[in-house]
């Protein structure tokens, strides 16, 4: 029994070789500024598991990433495995973030529920963003705090 234990110990996959890489870690903060601030101005303020949406939310398979809001900018990232960085896929600036609002949505095929981040920019387009721990209303408060701060 002692050998499964530390057999099944020895196989799991560490934070550096899962898809949301450091997320659950304090290292985390500091190797995703030095992809994006190379003076690291910018502060990590909110960092969750997530899905992102153009337009509608559907009921297709949508690979999960990670959302990160710093002071200045909205991201979603996901970690690459094999170079062991962050490989950016969205990039909002917080001065162009026109309005944001959460929904939240049940699921019928678990007892969880979420809740969908719509960020609307000012040029027109809308960013659907399914935060996945219960927390879309945290993201919201940080991204309005955000644009106060910024005077946006």
């Amino acid at each position: 029994m002692v050998v499964c234990l530390v057999a099944s110990g020895c196989s799991s996959l560490g934070p550096m070789q899962s898809s949301h890489g450091l997320l659950k870690t304090n290292a985390f903060d500091p190797v995703f500024i030095s992809t994006i601030d190379e003076e690291g101005d910018e502060m990590v303020m909110y960092r969750a598991v997530s899905s992102m949406f153009k337009d509608e939310p559907g009921m297709e398979f949508v690979q999960t990433d990670t959302l990160v809001i710093t002071d200045k900018a909205i991201y979603l990232v996901r970690w690459n495995t094999m170079n062991y960085d962050f490989v950016h896929k969205v990039n909002i600036p917080i001065s162009e973030v026109e309005s944001v609002k959460v929904s939240a949505v049940d699921s019928f095929l678990s007892a969880r529920s979420w809740g969908d981040l719509f960020v609307n920019s000012q040029s027109g387009d809308v960013f659907i963003f399914r935060v996945y721990d219960g927390s879309a209303e945290i993201a919201k408060k940080v991204i309005m705090d955000a644009l106060e701060i910024s005077g946006s």
